[in-house]
């Protein structure tokens, strides 16, 4: 017996399955590695054109520090076949995402088809010959679905696109062409396999990917709209749809794809919903106009990208679904992998919001960050009234005055609480807001002594309902108070010119007219009132 190798072979074999994620830096691997990682369930290996290059490998081993199995990074690269045996061997399940994207206006067609389409051949070429392989899940998208379709005869303006549908080759521009002549070439590869070395392929068709990075580097492709709206790239936008979804239900539905068994074969669109770009500019101007940027809502007229359609690649790629509504299936995404799609314009602000975290655009002055960010920081600020009561509104001040949140006037914000006003509206601050020491007892103000010049204390007995006593034999107004027929809050203010009284007359001796009259004529609060919990508006409130 091989007492040496027993201990390894125990460990192969209790050892959960090793799964592959081909470019490992990009945006969905970055959240599809995460998910598995976070699972527990696998070991995962990524492959990545250059491990020395921190900047890409430095975020993906810290995306989960604390992973039961830690990630293995491996140098890979789509046109070197040599590459992919080391890359694929051990594994049982592979998830193909990486791809070549083009960036910028012009785009060697050739080049990028025959990247596209090597690497494919190149990744399921190794997964044929390593005999572990069970299940291939390959990437690609509705661009190899849609495009060029709206030239078709029998193609309506408003045609919903199913899995059924493929690209017109003819029209599509490099990119487009690029994915769907990957994915054709690995359904025809995998078909041509003898026995013993077929394994299953599933194959999703995501829409426009959108949603918040996990790193700077992985956000080329998903943060070019956003960009471009953000930084005011273009005067203004044109008149086409998008079909988007989210990055976290792109995995998801990938994950679902790969470990449902009735998926083998099949071909999945992978949609959250259906938005023009002018929509799209609308949901990112709401949110990010009144942080500093000046987002364009404006429509291209289709006699300007008619002519640049002949000099950009990405304007010639969108020109045939110009003022089209197509929408794109999501049926089987939800009825077979079940997954139910964010909301769209959610994710079309979190990516927003992620671009200018991550400093791929710059974050304007008045730029309040993301809302959960927001939101903590309101959590940790002093606590505000949420249903103000009528002592709570009056700051504590040298010089109490009306608060901006009282719906009327009332006599005094100290007071006791009492269900009716009491006529003692003058009554100064105190610790506990009782009776003058002067009184003897509480009494009714119909037995309280006479006086030539009433206090703001004098008649203030404490009483459950506040009332002038029945015993008085009449109540008469008072000879320094304005005639009334029955007693108000400001019965007891001496004579003055605007004789009213106000809440926030400082203790004094004697009551000053210049303290306790308000300067309107219907005794409103000061205008000079500090600002109260309900008049500032917490910050995080706007989403």
């Amino acid at each position: 017996m091989n007492t040496g190798s027993g201990p390894n072979l125990i460990m192969a074999e209790c050892a959960p399955p090793l799964v592959l994620v081909t470019g490992a830096s990009g945006f969905v691997s970055t959240w599809l590695i995460k998910e598995l990682l976070e699972k527990g369930e696998y070991r995962v290996r990524g492959t990545v054109r250059d491990k020395s290059k921190e900047e890409k490998v430095k975020p993906l081993l810290e995306l989960v520090p604390d992973a039961k199995y830690p990630l293995e990074l491996i140098n890979a690269n789509l046109n070197d076949k040599d590459c992919w045996g080391p890359a694929v061997e051990g594994c049982t399940y592979v998830f193909h995402v990486a791809s070549p994207f083009p960036v910028g206006k012009k785009i060697d067609e050739s080049v990028i088809v025959a990247e596209a389409v090597g690497g494919v051949v190149n990744v399921l070429a190794a997964c044929a010959e390593s005999g572990t392989v069970k299940r291939v899940v390959l990437t690609s998208s509705v661009a190899a679905v849609s495009c060029g379709m709206g030239g078709i005869p029998g193609y309506a303006d408003d045609y919903n696109y199913t899995e059924e549908d493929w690209s017109v080759e003819d029209s599509c521009a490099p990119y487009e062409k690029s994915k769907l002549k990957a994915e054709r070439a690995g359904r025809d590869f995998v078909d041509k396999l003898e026995e013993g070395k077929k394994f299953e392929l599933v194959v999703v068709n995501p829409g426009y990917i959108q949603g918040p990075l996990l790193s700077a580097a992985s956000g080329s492709g998903t943060a070019s709209v956003g960009t471009m709206l953000l930084e005011r790239k273009v005067p203004a936008v044109p008149n086409i749809c998008f079909g988007i979804v989210d990055v976290r239900d792109v995995v998801a539905g990938e994950i679902a794809a790969m470990f449902t068994p009735s998926a083998a074969g099949k071909r999945f669109i992978l949609n959250g919903g259906t938005i023009t770009f002018k929509d799209l500019a609308i949901v990112v101007r709401n949110e990010f106009q009144t942080q500093g940027y000046n987002i364009p809502t404006g429509t291209v007229p289709k006699f300007i990208l008619w002519g640049l359609k002949f000099f950009d690649d990405s304007v010639k790629a969108t020109y045939p679904g110009l003022n089209k509504k197509h929408t794109w299936s999501n049926e089987r995404m939800k009825n077979e992998l079940g997954v139910t799609p964010r909301p769209i314009e959610k994710s079309i602000i979190d990516t927003c919001y992620s671009i200018i975290e991550f400093g791929l655009v710059t974050k304007a002055p008045g730029y309040l960050g993301p809302p959960e960010s927001r939101n903590k920081t309101s959590a940790d600020a002093p606590e505000t009234a949420e249903q103000p009561k009528p002592d709570d509104d009056v700051p504590e001040t040298v010089e109490a005055k009306p608060s901006d949140d009282t719906p009327e006037p009332k006599p005094s914000d100290d007071a006791p609480e009492t269900t009716e006003p009491r006529p003692d509206g003058d009554v100064p601050e105190t610790a506990e807001a009782k009776p003058s020491d002067d009184a003897p007892e509480p009494k009714p103000s119909g037995d309280a002594p006479e006086t030539t010049e009433p206090k703001p204390d004098d008649n203030v007995p404490e009483t459950v309902e506040a009332k002038p006593s029945d015993d008085a034999p009449e109540p008469k107004p008072s000879g320094d108070a304005p005639e009334t027929t029955e007693p108000k809050p400001d019965d007891n203010v001496p004579e003055t010119a605007e004789a009213k009284p106000s809440d926030d007359a400082p203790e004094t001796a004697e009551p000053k007219p210049e303290d306790n009259v308000p300067e309107t004529a219907e005794a409103k609060p000061s205008d000079d009132s500090p600002e109260t919990p309900e008049t500032k508006s917490t910050e995080g409130d706007d989403d």
